[in-house]
């Protein structure tokens, strides 16, 4: 399990070894624990594709303003060996069993 902090909401963090094979996941929780009432985990995160790396960007105002994002994390070669749709939210954030 990697845990973001919520300090460090300004700067960009790469995470090198996440493997989907391996049941890694993600804990947003402190990163998000300000979220507003009505807004999604979904609604505070975008992801995309580049090159072999899936990049988060988060906007905690649940606006879904990713361009004005100032944190981003990369997860470095997380995409080889995986099919686009097999990088989603729910199987970073639950591990849900993936098969290679």
């Amino acid at each position: 399990m990697f845990r973001l902090a919520n300090g460090a909401l300004s700067e960009t963090c790469r995470i090198d070894d996440f493997s989907l094979s391996d049941g890694d996941r993600l804990d947003l929780e402190a990163l998000l624990q300000n979220i507003p009432a009505a807004a999604s985990v979904e609604q505070c995160v975008e992801i995309r594709r580049e090159g072999d790396s899936a990049v988060l960007k988060f906007d905690t105002t649940g606006q879904q303003n990713f361009a004005a994002s100032t944190f981003q994390l990369e997860l470095a070669n997380v995409y080889v060996g995986h099919a686009l749709a097999d990088v989603n939210l729910h199987r970073l954030l639950y591990a849900a069993p993936i098969s290679v």
